[in-house]
């Protein structure tokens, strides 16, 4: 029974913490986009059109901005090599990920919506050949 007990506290602990954890991450997403005017229909990435994401209308890119800077993928616009290649494996069958981290790590340094659009044009020059854009 007291073993029962300890799994128990621990489970709840260890809910306790990731509950803060995403709160804290959904809290600096909604900000961002609050302080963006960022309109609700354009807040996750999710919502982008499947074309080229070199043309982001200006609300996806402040909405993609904001999920960049919230997720920990970039920091002032700074990308995080060590959250893009740990978060997002899938990149490597697109893109050249070790030249892409290397090469644009400063594109969208400008910490405002714009730099996620100078990433986004960045990340598509190193795009694998039989990933390329029709």
């Amino acid at each position: 029974m007291k073993v029962f007990i300890i799994v128990m506290v621990l489970m709840v602990i260890g809910s306790t913490s990731a509950f803060r954890i995403i709160h804290k991450t959904f809290t600096k997403l909604f900000e961002c986009q609050k302080r963006e005017q960022v309109p609700i229909e354009a807040w996750f990435a999710a919502n982008l059109p499947d074309s080229d994401s070199t043309k982001l209308d200006p609300n996806h890119q402040c909405g993609v901005y904001c999920q960049n800077e919230a997720f920990g993928l970039t920091t002032n616009g700074i990308l995080n090599p060590e959250a893009i290649l740990r978060f997002l494996p899938e990149l490597e069958k697109t893109y050249n990920v070790e030249e892409m981290v290397k090469h644009c790590r400063h594109a969208g340094a400008s910490n405002n919506c714009e730099g996620a659009l100078k990433l986004s044009i960045c990340f598509e020059n190193y795009r694998l050949p039989e990933t390329s854009l029709q």
